[in-house]
């Protein structure tokens, strides 16, 4: 009888000092998770101390107001003139003869390679930034000197005898992925323009988008009903902005598809 009781004392004891270990470690378990939550929260507040600085140094460094005082023009009259004279172009290329839209884009032209010869200076290209967020302006300098880049493109077309149909300035973002419509006698081009540079080059992706819009496009307009002679041309300044894989898509798809070097360096060393 007392074996007994001394081995169930002896259980109650382990029994006890089990309970008291584990609540040692729930006690600091806890504890480290309280102490875990207090750095999470302090390092929050710590983020938002840097994005506060950061963002009142940048400010200070580049104050909307003083834009003026960077540039011999200001940035929003440049960029107001620019949307004005897209504007313009989209109106007379619906409505106008032949001279007087190859003059409009001859303007238009010109008038991008002056914005974007100006804005490469780290400092203003700052402040184009600033300028276009803070009035809303859905304009960059990718986007100016793309503009250019077609309505460059185009007048090469125009001076080959072809008829210029500037999709891509006509309808942006709702071009269906087609720049210019080139005709001339029974033969369409449905021409893509990418201004890229050597460290952006075109990508395969790139060449595989636009071969579906061609397709999708050329149903559209019952190319392929209306036996029309229609091929695709994917327009670039320069052979090193495209990649060798996709140098390969494009010959395996040559049949269809075929590339375009248009040099618009040239343009700004005038």
């Amino acid at each position: 009888m007392n074996i007994n009781n001394s081995l169930h004392k002896q259980k109650m004891n382990d029994l006890r000092i089990r309970i008291i270990e584990q609540k040692n470690i729930k006690d600091k378990i806890k504890e480290e998770s309280l102490k875990i939550e207090k750095e999470i929260a302090d390092l929050k507040v710590e983020k938002s101390n840097i994005n506060k600085d950061i963002s009142e140094k940048y400010i200070r460094i580049v104050p909307y107001k003083e834009v003026d005082k960077i540039e011999p023009f200001t940035i929003i009259q440049n960029l107001e003139k620019y949307i004005l004279l897209k504007k313009e172009l989209q109106q007379i290329l619906e409505n106008s003869t032949k001279d007087i839209i190859t003059t409009t884009i001859q303007n238009f032209i010109d008038f991008s390679k002056e914005i974007y010869a100006q804005y490469q200076d780290e400092q203003i290209k700052s402040n184009f930034g600033i300028c276009c967020i803070k009035n809303k302006m859905e304009v960059t300098q990718n986007k100016i000197i793309g503009d250019a880049y077609e309505c460059f493109v185009g007048l090469v077309y125009q001076e080959k005898g072809f008829n210029i149909k500037y999709n891509g300035i006509l309808k942006g973002k709702y071009d269906d992925g087609i720049d210019l419509v080139a005709t001339k006698d029974d033969t369409v081009v449905l021409v893509q323009c990418k201004y890229r540079s050597k460290k952006n080059q075109i990508k395969q992706y790139h060449l595989k988008a636009f071969a579906y819009d061609f397709k999708v496009f050329s149903k559209k307009e019952d190319y392929y009903l209306r036996k029309i002679n229609h091929f695709g041309v994917f327009t670039v300044p320069n052979k090193s902005t495209i990649n060798y894989g996709s140098y390969i898509f494009l010959k395996v798809s040559e049949n269809f598809i075929n590339y375009d070097i248009q040099d618009f360096a040239y343009f700004f060393k005038k």
